[in-house]
């Protein structure tokens, strides 16, 4: 049965399209909280992952492992022998992204997938959070005392960081265009507060959840209510990381009710998207799909030019460590759904690039056209969705892929130059957060 299986899947790879291309944009793992009432809780330092986000961020990348390197319906799309060459990883400079890409690139070059044993405290933490990740990895169980995560940044090789430029990681990092940084950071301040925020921040109080947060966190509920979004957002995130580092009962704070936790998690959605603009949006996906594109098109112009063979050792599978304002501006370029499930610790937008062999081999199609992506959030492929797929091919062209995305940017500017503009408030006036 394993004999026929595997000659299946042989016959099937020489059919099928092939993959050729992966771009992969990521969320970092749990993170500690930043508030400095629980430096107690975090032996390894605020900002930085917790144990059980460094697990997350492992374990990811060992089923990535699974669906791009063992998968034998992408049979040769990663050659363990060329792993240098066909594989890079791009983080921001911020510590949390750094440690995630540690831990996903160890999960993913492991020479086999066994999971980590997790030690009963570390279960229960991740059993209990609701954001836990999102990629379903089996996990076997062990009540053995292990230095895993240790293990982990031990081992860590960092000879992928060698394979981006600090351009092309501009590209990508929010924070590498100055006007972007102070936009963000400008909708994070009190400043905003009374033209950005007053209508979610009256939402969330007339459903009776500031009362609550004031409960568990034992402060005035008056404080909530006088001290704005911005407050009422930290306090939000506060509670969250209390839920995913520790059981309610052991810090002594009653547990919150589902409908309670859904509108503690529209808080903290509403203010990821509500600290960015449209226009914000917009010119952060410019200059993520100018490199994306560019990427694709090298992969594109090597093997029609060349083959799939030759062009082996360019680079294959290229994955994003970032923030979570990454992944929404993705999202958004995607008019996907916003919500919670899709932003959160580890959750992954993945762009795959597949090439049309033996239709290219008959002439069936040419040139541009035996190319076309597909797009995944998390393990779920989307399709329906997407403006520029075609529902009676069952595919997505690449050439109308790129027009859409382009169709997307902001007309007759320089991205490089406008980052480096001259930050005016009045350009937020009339920016809105919405409610999620």
């Amino acid at each position: 049965m394993t004999l026929l299986y595997f000659i299946l899947s042989i016959l099937q790879s020489l059919v099928l399209p092939k993959l050729v291309h992966v771009l992969q944009m990521q969320r970092h793992g749990i993170a500690a909280s930043t508030s400095n009432l629980m430096k107690e809780y975090y032996p390894n330092g605020l900002i930085s992952l917790t144990t059980s986000g460094m697990r997350m961020m492992y374990l990811s990348g060992i089923y990535f492992r699974q669906r791009y390197i063992e998968n034998p319906n992408y049979s040769g799309f990663i050659d363990d022998n060329l792993i240098d060459k066909q594989i890079g990883i791009s983080n921001s400079d911020v510590i949390r992204t750094v440690q995630s890409s540690q831990a996903f690139y160890q999960g993913l070059v492991i020479n086999n997938s066994q999971s980590l044993q997790l030690k009963t405290h570390h279960r229960k933490s991740i059993s209990q959070s609701r954001s836990s990740s999102p990629i379903q990895v089996e996990m076997h169980h062990d009540e053995k005392t292990q230095d895993d995560i240790e293990k982990i940044l031990s081992e860590y090789n960092p000879m992928f960081s060698r394979t981006f430029s600090r351009a092309q990681k501009d590209k990508v990092n929010t924070f590498s265009c100055k006007i972007l940084t102070e936009m963000h950071f400008y909708l994070q301040t009190y400043q905003s507060e009374l033209y950005a925020w007053p209508r979610v921040y009256e939402h969330f109080r007339s459903t009776g959840i500031y009362k609550v947060m004031a409960e568990r966190l034992e402060i005035s509920e008056e404080v909530l209510k006088l001290s704005g979004f911005q407050f009422v957002y930290t306090q939000a995130v506060l509670l969250s990381s209390l839920k995913r580092q520790f059981d309610f009962q052991e810090i002594d704070v009653q547990p919150l009710s589902y409908s309670e936790w859904n509108t503690i998690e529209s808080i903290i959605t509403t203010h990821q998207y509500g600290v960015f603009s449209q226009w914000m949006i917009d010119l952060q996906n410019m200059r993520l799909m100018q490199l994306f594109i560019r990427q694709l098109d090298k992969k594109v112009n090597c093997i029609l030019s060349k083959s799939l063979y030759q062009c082996r050792e360019m680079m294959q599978y290229e994955i994003f460590i970032y923030h979570d304002l990454n992944l929404l501006a993705v999202m958004k370029l995607l008019n996907f759904e916003q919500q919670y499930k899709y932003t959160q610790y580890s959750s992954a937008v993945l762009f795959e690039l597949h090439f049309d062999q033996n239709q290219h081999k008959r002439g069936y199609c040419r040139g541009l056209d035996c190319f076309h992506i597909k797009i995944y959030i998390n393990e779920d492929q989307i399709f329906t969705e997407l403006p520029f797929c075609d529902y009676q091919t069952q595919k997505c062209k690449y050439t109308q892929f790129i027009q859409y995305v382009e169709s997307r940017y902001i007309k007759d500017i320089d991205t490089d130059k406008i980052c480096n503009e001259q930050f005016d408030p009045m350009r937020l006036i009339r920016h809105k957060a919405h409610i999620i």
